[in-house]
């Protein structure tokens, strides 16, 4: 979600079924600090076959850090790890990596419909 056509940022729920080919950029492009509710990304299911991306010329860290309170993650698949967004707040608990590479997130370890190996987060 690119945000800079939005003064107060873009906010995207995604939910099961539904499928985003590609990255997902995060953010406010061309701002020092994420800051507020700007660029809610909130994901109940579904699938990022990408990464969550940053604006290259932000500290990643900084960024992550200071996203995490608009990047809710609940369930869902991506095609790169989401675990540097998550904190307790987020309903993801389980996750099992794909031999595909894909990284599924579940909301507990019960709905892990998988025999591959299981990380609990």
């Amino acid at each position: 979600m690119l945000a800079t056509s939005y003064e107060t940022g873009a906010r995207v729920t995604m939910e099961d079924g539904v499928t985003i080919n590609g990255d997902v950029q995060l953010g406010l492009w061309g701002n020092a600090a994420y800051e507020g509710s700007e660029s809610v990304l909130t994901v109940n299911g579904g699938t990022i076959t990408g990464a969550l991306k940053l604006d290259p010329n932000t500290n990643e860290a900084e960024a992550i850090e200071a996203l995490k309170p608009n990047v809710t993650i609940n369930g869902g698949s991506f095609g790169s790890s989401v675990d540097a967004y998550l904190d307790e707040s987020d309903g993801a608990k389980a996750k099992v990596e794909q031999k595909d590479g894909m990284q599924t997130y579940y909301p507990s370890v019960t709905e892990v419909r998988s025999t591959r190996p299981l990380a609990i987060l």
